[in-house]
């Protein structure tokens, strides 16, 4: 059988959850409620045409947004930046969550508030 790799069509970000793209196309596993990774898989479901994923990893991200996820959507968006119009918003997005919630991010990481 022959191979494809998706390699030269995903973002690098994006080849850890091709693993997940295969088993929600071949056995319709979704995890709804994961923080790492949703932003990567919404981008791969989109380049793929994968609209079923596509729409449900959407729907995931907007219902798990919050403060508290705000900084690794940072980093996951900052690491997808212009592959899609909604990672730059989410960019945007969590970068004045993470600002707004400065102090308590930091007070939920075991560190000390400012001022």
């Amino acid at each position: 059988a022959g191979e494809t790799d998706l390699s030269g069509v995903l973002p690098k970000p994006c080849w850890h959850t091709v693993p997940d793209v295969l088993d929600f196309v071949y056995e319709g596993k979704f995890e709804t409620g994961r923080a790492k990774g949703m932003l990567n898989l919404f981008v791969a479901a989109d380049i793929l045409q994968i609209k079923e994923l596509f729409e449900r990893a959407l729907e995931s991200l907007n219902r798990n947004f919050d403060w508290k996820r705000a900084p690794h959507l940072l980093a996951e968006s900052a690491e997808l930046k212009g592959s899609h119009h909604v990672v730059d918003e989410v960019l945007e997005a969590a970068k004045r969550e993470v600002l707004l919630h400065v102090g308590r991010l930091l007070t939920e990481k075991g560190g000390q508030r400012l001022g």
